[in-house]
């Protein structure tokens, strides 16, 4: 009943609210008409609209006059291109210069083909590229262990494995456990298994976990 009550009570509130802002807004417009009165503006048009258009059927085309316009394509020159070769320059060779106290001049070389020229040439011209400073050092680092004159330090030799229990050299192992036929009765295959399994069985455990 309560809940009936105040739904009537907000409804009723609404409407009261309702009534007094139209109340108040036709106070407001009838102030600023000083009581004039307006006219009321016409519900339709004074010349009659136009009638609308039919959508026509066809598709629109463009209206024009002029011929229809053709593509010129170029002409086929597809192996037709001449390959020109790159003229190679020869190296002239001056002689040498003649000796004043002999009585004889040496002949001038002669040029037997252009392929010994162009070698000649690109090996007088070659510069060695340039060598960054890490490629240096490191150049600089392999000579002077190479000309160093003090021996390496003896790398130390392998620490013997030796059982404790029989004092064995060359018992085998599984992930750093070893088998000893003096501490187990199990053969080493049925010990390999056995191990195995208990490793297995510690990751699933793991991952069950996780």
């Amino acid at each position: 009943m309560q809940f009936i009550e105040r739904v009537f009570f907000i409804i009723v509130q609404a409407l009261v609210r309702c009534v007094l802002s139209n109340r108040c807004k036709g106070v407001e417009r009838q102030t600023l008409l000083h009581g004039t009165s307006l006219p009321a503006p016409p519900a339709t048009f004074a010349t009659p609209l136009p009638p609308a258009r039919q959508r026509s059927q066809r598709s629109p085309r463009a209206r024009s006059t002029a011929a229809e316009h053709t593509y010129c394509l170029p002409p086929d020159t597809a192996g037709q291109a001449r390959y020109r070769r790159r003229q190679q320059s020869l190296l002239v060779v001056a002689p040498a210069p003649a000796a004043e106290a002999s009585t004889w001049s040496e002949p001038a070389p002669v040029i037997e083909s252009v392929s010994a020229v162009v070698a000649v040439s690109a090996s007088a011209d070659v510069t060695p590229p340039p060598v960054s400073r890490t490629t240096e050092w490191r150049r600089w680092r392999k000579k002077e262990d190479a000309d160093r004159v003090e021996p390496l330090p003896p790398k130390k030799p392998r620490k013997q494995y030796t059982c404790r229990k029989c004092g064995g050299t060359s018992h085998p192992q599984f992930y750093g456990r070893r088998w000893c036929p003096a501490t187990t009765s199990l053969s080493l295959k049925d010990w390999m298994t056995q191990q195995k399994a208990d490793r297995d069985a510690k990751k699933a455990a793991s991952k069950d976990d996780a």
